[in-house]
């Protein structure tokens, strides 16, 4: 990774410096926008999703910014919930949750698909799981802040960057089939999610862990798997429950062995 970062501190400062001089947003959208730019795991991404194109990551992540401001993504905090919708009831029930990191060091994303409940609107779901992505990405941003061979620990500490860059880029998802009821999931929602993940959070998450997977989830796998590239689905361990502490230590889960 240390070969691009130049090209990673470049795009910051191009970005940052189009927004300044060559947008027509106002000061404080402008300053909204100053964690995403200095977010190197984020700009990586945007830059490998370029295929380390200077010009398309650029244009790329310009996109991501106004889709971010379009979609409201800055006020979309907790309290922004209407209470009692499904999106809210989500949030309280654990459909999706953060804890501790698997052995690559990475946060750990933790998907209980039976608390879906396929009669929410789609709209709903979208907000929910951008508020997520959002959080996956502070967590991510935080690990690399503390790390001394990061660009932002270098700004941070005022002192000067190292040759070394082995910052991390991405968390992993644990995704739990047990007790999912087939009957529930609104299978319009999968291209809605899986464009928001590959436009713009590229590359967030690569691997992920699918624990109780049975026949019954054959038709659902070959549906989903014809949306997804390669890329991403040989990143996918299909798991026996036990077979997961190969991966994670039992410590960075919230049950245990």
């Amino acid at each position: 990774m240390e070969d691009y970062k130049n090209d990673v501190v470049r795009l910051q400062r191009e970005v940052f410096s189009y927004l300044k001089n060559e947008s027509n947003l106002s000061e404080k959208s402008i300053l909204k926008f100053t964690p995403i730019l200095m977010d190197e795991a984020c700009i990586y991404r945007f830059y490998k999703k370029a295929q380390y194109s200077f010009a398309e990551a650029k244009e790329a992540i310009i996109d991501h910014l106004t889709w971010m401001l379009n979609e409201n993504v800055f006020n979309n905090t907790f309290d922004s919930f209407e209470f009692n919708t499904n999106a809210y009831n989500y949030l309280l029930n654990g459909f999706i949750y953060f804890c501790g990191h698997d052995k690559m060091g990475r946060p750990i994303g933790i998907i209980n698909l039976n608390h879906y409940d396929g009669n929410g609107d789609i709209e709903g779901l979208k907000k929910y799981m951008i508020f997520i992505l959002e959080l996956a990405q502070k967590l991510i941003r935080d690990i690399n802040v503390k790390n001394p061979n990061s660009i932002e620990n270098a700004f941070v500490n005022n002192k000067e960057e190292t040759d070394e860059w082995d910052i991390q880029t991405q968390f992993c998802i644990i995704l739990d089939l047990n007790n999912l009821k087939m009957s529930t999931l609104n299978y319009e929602i999968f291209p809605t999610l899986i464009k928001i993940f590959i436009n713009h959070y590229p590359y967030i998450a690569e691997t992920v862990y699918i624990l109780n997977y049975r026949w019954i989830h054959a038709g659902l796998w070959g549906m989903v798997k014809q949306m997804l590239s390669e890329s991403i689905t040989k990143n996918m361990i299909f798991l026996k429950k036990n077979e997961i502490y190969d991966y994670i230590d039992p410590d960075q889960l919230l049950v245990g062995k």
